[in-house]
C-alpha cells in the first residue's frame, strides 16, 4: 500500500473535519477546512458556507480516491489547546 492510500484509508475513516469559518471585508463568509489544504468554499451565510464545505469536502476525497495522478495534498496546519492562568 501506498502512501497517499494509507493516508486516504485514514481520511475516508473520519467522520468529521475541523472547519474554520471567517467573514471577509464584503461581508462573505468564507470556510476552509485545514486538514485538506485547498479546500476553501464562501457562502453568503455561515449555514450556507458550512453546507459548502461538506460538498467541498465529500468532492475532495472522491477526487483523491479516483484520481491516482492527484497526489494527496500536505496539511500545514495545526490545532492546540492553550490555557491561559492568571
Amino acid at each position: 500500500m501506498t502512501l497517499k492510500h494509507e493516508a486516504l484509508s485514514r481520511i475516508d475513516q473520519v467522520k468529521e473535519f475541523q472547519v474554520v469559518v471567517t467573514r471577509d471585508e464584503d461581508g462573505v463568509f468564507v470556510a476552509s477546512c485545514p486538514s485538506l489544504p485547498g479546500c476553501h468554499t464562501q457562502g453568503d451565510t455561515v449555514e450556507e458556507a458550512l453546507a459548502n464545505i461538506q460538498e467541498g469536502i465529500a468532492l475532495f476525497i472522491e477526487v483523491l480516491n479516483d484520481d491516482e495522478s492527484v497526489d494527496l495534498p500536505v496539511a500545514n496546519s495545526w490545532f492546540a489547546n492553550v490555557s491561559l492562568t492568571h
